[in-house]
């Protein structure tokens, strides 16, 4: 996003240079430009058993739905880290660089298969430990835990992430 404009020292470069400004004013002006942080962009979806409990539907909807959140972000040139849980917060995928980057991420989102019982709690725990750095993190889960997920959001919350939840509403 366009910034303002500085006098252009000499050697700096000159792709920078304001071109339009230099033939009308024959003065060399360089463009300056605010430069937005990327921010680490995380993905927590749940894998648990829960997911595929009496319809295998609503965990092929948290893949597909996955898969589509991180083609966004790859367009946008985001790097994105997709982060399955159960019991435990599995070995995940990190992907960015543009859509190029998307089929490798929709074959590690192909081979996940629903396994073990859900403890967010222990997860958001064990997330913070090992990812201190601040960032947007997306949750997919139906939150079918016996602890409730409301401690663990709250958690999420207080550390200073930005978190947007995604679960599928019991019919």
């Amino acid at each position: 996003e366009f910034l303002d404009h500085r006098h252009f020292p000499q050697g700096d470069d000159l792709r920078a240079v304001n071109w339009r400004g230099y033939m009308r004013l024959d003065k060399m002006f360089r463009k300056l430009f605010q430069v937005e942080p990327r921010v680490p962009v995380r993905m927590l979806l749940d894998i648990s058993e829960s997911m595929s409990a009496g319809n295998a539907a609503k965990f092929d909807y948290a893949r597909k739905l996955a898969g589509a959140l991180c083609y966004v972000g790859l367009v946008r040139l985001d790097t994105i880290e997709v982060l399955p849980f159960s019991e435990k917060l599995r070995e995940g995928k990190t992907v960015g660089g543009g859509r190029h980057r998307f089929t490798p991420l929709a074959r590690f989102l192909e081979d996940l298969q629903p396994t073990g019982t859900t403890g967010f709690l222990k997860i958001v725990r064990e997330y913070l430990n090992d990812f201190p750095q601040r960032g947007l993190v997306i949750v997919i889960s139906d939150f079918l835990d016996d602890g409730g997920c409301e401690k663990a959001l709250q958690y999420l919350a207080d550390y200073g992430t930005d978190i947007d939840v995604v679960t599928r509403k019991p019919y």
